[in-house]
């Protein structure tokens, strides 16, 4: 498996079934080479680090990429013969963003307004004279992600940052420029995609941005319509690029549309792990989606629950905690090695202070809820924060969208303060 060290949790999952799982970072092999870097993924019993993918590959079946990027590795090792469960080149969707808007265009989806402006300084005069707009950029995650411009005043900083971050390159840098959508609900695909066709039960999910996660499976013509015809739409695009990978969208609701603002071409975060757990057989449909077969998810669960979890220690140095081993399966972390009984986040860790989720399942939302209280419970007495609150602000939002049509569940939705009180 190759990684950037977000999703060790999918070497865990697969190694329940799988035989041997290898698992590799590239980001290690440069000129001058850290141990912060090649450390990632070393340690765990279930699964091997390998630091050079070509040493093995003679004994490898199958590939797996569940990030973005490496899409010439993944077409080569195809070429030979290999299985490759990834995006290939269309992960292209989720990082060139200006090709993303066209393509919604060209396959006549609804598409907020945006312009392309290219260098620091004409932005700096569009923002000037311009409220209440949304900049990102594309391909350059770790420079910049989206903010949210709401007059030049509280944008400066945010701008002279980036002139420091651009330096020279700032007058030719191009941004994307985005218009607000006013939704009345927040929506989304959390599941997978084998050359354009979806599995017949899918994960739905709703999430609060960057904190948690609430998902369950559904019998695909169940989903809300305006997820399905995001899907329906982009088939033949991601069936051009073989597309073989997990596969989420965030959509916009309104009155009167529905705006795809964002593809997710690998797991989500949050969302990938508690999908994962939510699944009863990922390597079955890992092994056979790369092949080319759709295999249907076989439920562990009716419905799943993510929080995300911090770290009181400082960015940018090490962090380390103790799980214990009853809630192993469901703690996660991110850019993570194991020595002995400790389990360290990496100073290269790309995501500041969160180093991980805590995971739930259950046959009700409630029950779900639950199960992420009690095992963020027992690590209590860790250097850590799961924010289980963030779960009162996602059950919200299903309600919300159930008060609009999109039903997410014919059960029971708990009231958002229980999930506070507890």
């Amino acid at each position: 498996m190759v990684d950037n060290g977000l999703f060790v949790g999918l070497a865990q999952t697969l190694a329940k079934e799988f035989g041997r799982v290898l698992y590799h970072t590239p980001d290690w092999a440069k000129g001058f080479p850290s141990i912060q870097d090649a450390i990632i993924g070393d340690g765990f019993n279930e699964f091997e680090r390998v630091n050079d993918i070509w040493e093995v590959m003679d004994e490898v079946d199958i590939c797996v990429f569940p990030d973005i990027c490496h899409a010439g590795l993944q077409l080569h090792l195809e070429s030979i013969g290999k299985r490759v469960w990834g995006a290939r080149q269309g992960d292209s969707l989720e990082m060139i963003r200006e090709k993303f808007l066209r393509k919604l265009e060209d396959v006549g989806l609804d598409v907020p307004g945006w312009r392309l402006i290219t260098g620091l300084p004409k932005l700096r005069e569009y923002l000037k004279k311009n409220e209440d707009k949304y900049v990102k950029i594309s391909r350059w995650r770790q420079d910049l992600e989206t903010f949210h411009h709401l007059d030049y005043d509280l944008s400066l900083g945010k701008l002279d940052e980036l002139a420091c971050r651009f330096g020279p390159l700032q007058d030719d840098m191009p941004f994307i420029v985005v218009d607000p959508i006013e939704c009345i609900a927040e929506i989304g695909y959390d599941g997978y995609c084998i050359d354009g066709k979806f599995p017949t039960q899918s994960s739905y999910g709703i999430e609060c941005k960057n904190k948690g996660y609430i998902g369950t499976l559904k019998k695909y013509h169940s989903l809300p319509q305006s997820v399905r015809e995001v899907n329906a739409a982009l088939s033949e695009t991601l069936a051009g690029f073989n597309y073989r990978q997990f596969w989420s969208t965030e959509i916009r609701v309104t009155e009167d549309s529905a705006f795809f603002i964002d593809p997710t071409c690998r797991l989500g975060m949050p969302s990938g792990d508690a999908q994962l757990a939510l699944y009863g057989n990922v390597a079955e449909i890992v092994w056979n989606g790369a092949a080319g077969i759709l295999v249907d998810p076989k439920p562990a669960a009716k419905f799943c629950a993510q929080s995300l979890m911090s770290h009181s220690g400082k960015e940018g140095s090490w962090r380390t905690l103790h799980i214990p081993d009853e809630i192993y399966d469901f703690v996660r972390l991110l850019y993570p090695c194991k020595i002995g009984d400790l389990y360290g986040i990496s100073p290269s860790s790309r995501c500041e202070d969160t180093i991980g989720s805590v995971i739930g399942i259950g046959d009700t939302i409630e029950e779900a809820i639950q199960h992420v209280n009690a095992n963020a419970y027992l690590l209590k007495q860790q250097p850590v924060t799961v924010h289980v609150d963030s779960l009162a602000d996602v059950l919200a939002d299903i309600q919300e969208s159930q008060d609009e049509g999109m039903i997410f569940t014919t059960g029971k939705i708990p009231e958002p303060a229980s999930v506070i009180e507890d």
